[in-house]
Formats: C-alpha cells, sequence, structure tokens
C-alpha cells in the first residue's frame, strides 16, 4: 500500500464528515454554548462535560516545566474534548485553548449525553471515532520524532493535515483550509520555530508548498511524501 493511501485510511474525510454532522447539529443544541476570545484557556470542571467545538479553532496542549508549549492537536468545528475523561472519570491533565476571537464551544452534561446513548448507539461511535483519530494523530507525531530530520517531520506533518482536511486546487495541488503559524508546527513537532522557518523555506525553495493567504498549499503531494521516511 503506498504511503498516501495509508495516511487517507487513517484519517476518513467521510467518516470525520459523519461525526461532525452528527455533533453539530443534533448534540451541540442541547449544551451551553459559550465564546471565546483568542488564546483563552477553556475551564474545564470535570469529567461529567463533553465538550464540542462549534466555531473557530482550540488546541489541546500541556506545558513543560520550563514553559514550553507542547501541543497534542488542533480541534476544529465539529470536533469534541472531554471524551476520554467522561469514559474514565478522571479529569483530564491537558489543556484547551482558543486559537481566535468568535471562538465557541458547547459544553453538554453527563445526564443529557446517557440518556442519549441509551437510545442513540451510533453516539458511542462518534466517541470512539474521536478517541482513536485523536490517538493516531499522537502516535504519528511520536514516530515521526524518531524517524526523520527536521524537513522530514515537516513533510510528515503536512502530509497528515493534507489526509485530514485537505481540500483539492488544481489536478495535483491540494490546500490545507485552516491557518498554522510557524510557532504553531514548532509546537506540534518539538522543534524550534526557527528550525521549522528554514524547514518551510527549504520546501518552497523546491516548488513543494506555497501560500495561499495565510493558508499552506502542497503543490506536490507525492513529491513531499519522499521527504518522509516512515515505519510501513
Amino acid at each position: 500500500m503506498k504511503e498516501a493511501d495509508m495516511f487517507n485510511k487513517m484519517f476518513s474525510k467521510k467518516l470525520q464528515e459523519k461525526m461532525t454532522d452528527k455533533l453539530l447539529n443534533y448534540i451541540a443544541p442541547l449544551g451551553k454554548q459559550k465564546n471565546y476570545s483568542k488564546n483563552q484557556i477553556v475551564e474545564i470542571c470535570d469529567s461529567n462535560h463533553i465538550y464540542i467545538v462549534t466555531n473557530g479553532y482550540f488546541k489541546e496542549l500541556v506545558y513543560s516545566p520550563e514553559g514550553k508549549e507542547i501541543s497534542f492537536y488542533r480541534l476544529n468545528a465539529g470536533t469534541i474534548f472531554g471524551e476520554m475523561d467522561f469514559f474514565d472519570n478522571q479529569k483530564t491533565f491537558g489543556i484547551v485553548k482558543s486559537l481566535e476571537k468568535n471562538s465557541s464551544i458547547s459544553t453538554v452534561n453527563r445526564k443529557i449525553i446517557e440518556e442519549m446513548l441509551i437510545t442513540d448507539k451510533e453516539l458511542y461511535w462518534c466517541f470512539m471515532h474521536s478517541i482513536i483519530r485523536k490517538f493516531r494523530i499522537i502516535s504519528l507525531n511520536y514516530v515521526n520524532s524518531l524517524s526523520n530530520d527536521s524537513t522530514g517531520k515537516l513533510a510528515g506533518f503536512l502530509i497528515a493535515l493534507i489526509a485530514q482536511h485537505g481540500q483539492k486546487c488544481t489536478q495535483e495541488s491540494k490546500i490545507i483550509p485552516y491557518p498554522y503559524t510557524h510557532q504553531e508546527i514548532a509546537n506540534a513537532l518539538g522543534i524550534s520555530r526557527i528550525t521549522i522557518t528554514k524547514s518551510i523555506n527549504e520546501l518552497k525553495k523546491l516548488g513543494l508548498i506555497t501560500y495561499y493567504g495565510k493558508y499552506i498549499k502542497i503543490e506536490n503531494p507525492k513529491e513531499l511524501m519522499n521527504l518522509y521516511k516512515t515505519v510501513w
């Protein structure tokens, strides 16, 4: 199996869209809506709630003892967090932070979710899909960090984003429809921002990526994949 096909199978857009529709249109309206400004921290009360992103972007992260930000994954509209805590009754150790103004979250309490689970078995699937997807993102980033140099790490990160969110522009090129700063990519990969900037410039010189406004455009995903060392 080709590596790119493996990424696409790991991050099925069809399944993600199905989960997004379920959460945004059927579950989120039952919760309490709250808006967040850019860089505002979300207060996670306990394990008795599910949090659904209804607008904007958030990310889940932790801080090292030195205060360095370590990012796990981006949370876009239609994604959830708190689902693992909900099932094991443990409060999360991660922090969730808004990435842009006017971002919003719907908080749905345990009683509502448990009542829905009695009659709506598909909701279990939504939670499992979200947990598995996050596990795969973290697993890929871990393997990537051990198997590639800085340019290879960046290539793998971008290929994974294409599989998750990529939109076709031309016959070859695809765009990542969410803005990513150099610092955010650096935090996700455990690399300095300066190193990420150098790697991005290298990929631009090779003609593999460009920028479409504030969005990263992958001009040749197949050639970009050649820079990434896989374990399969």
